[in-house]
């Protein structure tokens, strides 16, 4: 009889196709027309699941061992029912029967076939099939699950770290916080930090400034060392103390404006005190300012309670070049009082402020000539200079 199936013929009355496996029906085949088969497109599957086959195909048990698969597999989300052939209409004609021919017995064959088994088999393949289907969906989606994945895994490894692990963490932890107290200590507490803070502009502390300045004045950095005194008191200017050093400062920096200006300032704003009058009147004394030195004299004793201007001293007696006595040919006398102005006679009379304004070398040419000198300093007179000269 012939497998409606696969074509082939097989031995009258069996059950089975001995070719393809199918199942003979149990009454006698009716001859119809061979339904269309439909052929689909199998599913094209990457070749990392080559290993899955996307259709199984009956081969002739002389090549396969095993009994092959009743039914085709479409490899699908859900299994594809073959097509029933339409009923017909009409009744089917005759078929003349074929000729009787002789056909030799197969031999027997043990055939493992198990409908129970085969059903499971298709479903643990479409289940597969499935699987794939799926996995090769998450692979065109892109590599986000395999990345969470692994943030995962780390977070599981975090959970749970290992006695070496924590020992490197709390090692790397204190280490950290050694090296910032260090840095800390270095910067607060010594004074090449205190200074380097300074340098930079990252200390508010008065006392910080001066360190720089001072060192900026050993190294001969005049304008460096004025520009972070005047820093230093720009921090505090109410601090007196400071205030002084700040202007005391100023003045071995060479910078004669800014103590000027300090000084002011704190006259003004501390007038009963001595310091910066001072240090300001011995300024205008050093800069010969003698008109401002006087206006000083006199703003001090009128706003300064209890102060009475001194009288200026004394200037000490001038100073000749030569003594008295006898000399041969012209000879010239020359008078030194530290820069104060000089009064002078030649007769032997006592001089005066007054009297002849020394203003060079006094020459004597021959005769006898008694001078007599004197300093005068601020309306303040000197002691007496004399000396007699013989000139032959």
């Amino acid at each position: 009889m012939k497998c409606i199936a696969c074509g082939e013929e097989n031995v009258q009355n069996a059950r089975f196709c001995a070719f393809c496996g199918a199942k003979f029906p149990s009454e006698a085949p009716v001859a119809v027309p061979e339904p269309e088969i439909v052929q689909e497109e199998p599913i094209k599957i990457e070749p990392l699941f080559s290993g899955l086959s996307s259709r199984q195909t009956a081969r002739p048990l002389s090549e396969n061992p095993y009994q092959p698969p009743r039914s085709p597999v479409i490899p699908s989300a859900q299994p594809v029912q073959p097509k029933e052939p339409e009923p017909v209409a009409e009744e089917p004609e005759k078929v003349a029967p074929l000729p009787r021919q002789v056909i030799k017995p197969a031999p027997q064959r043990v055939f493992l076939f198990d409908e129970e088994q085969e059903e499971a088999d298709r479903i643990r393949r479409e289940r597969e099939l499935e699987a794939a289907a799926r996995e090769l969906e998450d692979l065109e989606e892109g590599f986000d699950d395999d990345e969470s994945e692994y943030e995962d895994y780390d977070d599981d490894e975090d959970d749970e770290p290992s006695g070496g692990r924590i020992f490197v963490r709390v090692f790397s932890i204190l280490t950290v916080l050694i090296l910032i107290v260090g840095i800390f200590s270095f910067l607060f507490g010594t004074t090449l930090g205190r200074r380097l803070r300074a340098s930079v502009y990252m200390s508010n502390e008065a006392e910080d400034y001066l360190l720089l300045a001072d060192w900026q004045l050993e190294q001969n950095s005049l304008s460096a060392a004025s520009e972070s005194y005047h820093n230093a008191f720009k921090l505090d200017p109410e601090n007196y103390s400071l205030a002084m050093k700040v202007g005391v400062g100023f003045e071995n920096a060479q910078d004669d404006v800014r103590a000027e200006q300090l000084y002011v300032y704190l006259i003004q704003n501390f007038p009963r005190e001595n310091e910066p009058y001072d240090r300001l009147m011995a300024l205008l004394n050093r800069l010969g300012r003698t008109d401002e030195y006087q206006s000083l004299l006199i703003y001090r004793e009128e706003h300064q309670e209890g102060f009475v201007a001194p009288l200026p001293a004394a200037p000490d007696a001038p100073v000749s070049n030569l003594e008295g006595g006898a000399y041969t040919g012209s000879t010239q006398i020359t008078l030194d009082a530290g820069g104060n102005e000089i009064r002078y006679t030649l007769d032997g009379t006592a001089p005066t402020k007054d009297s002849l304004l020394y203003t060079g070398p006094i020459n004597l040419s021959s005769g006898t000539c008694t001078i007599r000198a004197i300093a005068v300093n601020n309306g303040q007179v000197s002691p007496e200079w004399s000396g007699s000269f013989i000139i032959s």
